[in-house]
């Protein structure tokens, strides 16, 4: 007999929340939730707020107004250590230009994420080069420098993901790669998803990664 198991409470709920810049409204209203095993694209023209989410969902930035829940807590009601502990735990973060250290090694570029995560620097070696193997990213080279714009973003990627965080959020995840490298890394984050559970938040401008995503969350004009 099959037993119905109840449904994952969501990772992130907001409820009307808004942005205000300076004298710009950046957005308003905007409510939405993020459960466990799903992808989440988010679209929009430049400009309608879509880094400014991310800067919020990591605790950089704070909505004027609206409510943000993360893993059932009020994010409005966090200490800054708190805010430091999820980052360094449950929140990964996968930014458009990767923000690697070029002349490390790829390697490196992943152990020292994973260092400041609280492992072991022999548990980080470890993770550091299953991840990148699990990626395809050479092991080999000199400096993550010389490594090509996709496998950067693997890089990347395998960075964002080493405290095994329960939210993963990817900014323009797949800018600036050409068509097979943006497949390849559309695929790695709908695994993350589907595969791995976790709760897949991705910024684009991308219009096939948006359309593999269960959900499409439309700033600004649609």
């Amino acid at each position: 007999m099959e037993v119905d198991r109840p449904a994952p409470s969501p990772s992130v709920t907001a409820e009307g929340l808004g942005v205000v810049l300076g004298r710009r409204q950046v957005f308003q209203g905007l409510s939405f939730s993020l459960s466990p095993g799903t992808i989440m694209a988010v679209t929009g023209a430049s400009g309608s707020g879509k880094s400014t989410l991310v800067s919020i969902l990591v605790g950089l930035l704070r909505p004027t107004s609206g409510d943000l829940h993360l893993f059932g807590k009020d994010a409005g009601g966090l200490s800054s250590r708190e805010w430091q502990e999820l980052r360094r735990r449950r929140i990964g973060v996968v930014f458009q230009s990767g923000e690697l250290l070029p002349d490390l090694t790829p390697c490196d570029n992943v152990l020292i994420a994973s260092l400041l995560s609280g492992a072991s620097i022999d548990d980080a070696r470890e993770d550091a080069h299953q991840r990148l193997a699990d990626f395809g990213v050479p092991l080999d080279v000199t400096t993550t420098a010389q490594l090509s714009g996709g496998e950067q973003q693997r890089v990347a990627l395998a960075r964002g993901l080493v405290s095994d965080p329960q939210l993963l959020l990817a900014d323009e995840p797949t800018a600036a790669l050409d068509r097979k490298n943006r497949r390849s890394i559309a695929d790695l984050l709908v695994s993350q998803a589907h595969d791995s559970g976790k709760a897949v938040l991705a910024v684009t401008h991308d219009e096939e990664l948006a359309d593999r995503a269960d959900t499409t969350l439309v700033l600004g004009p649609s």
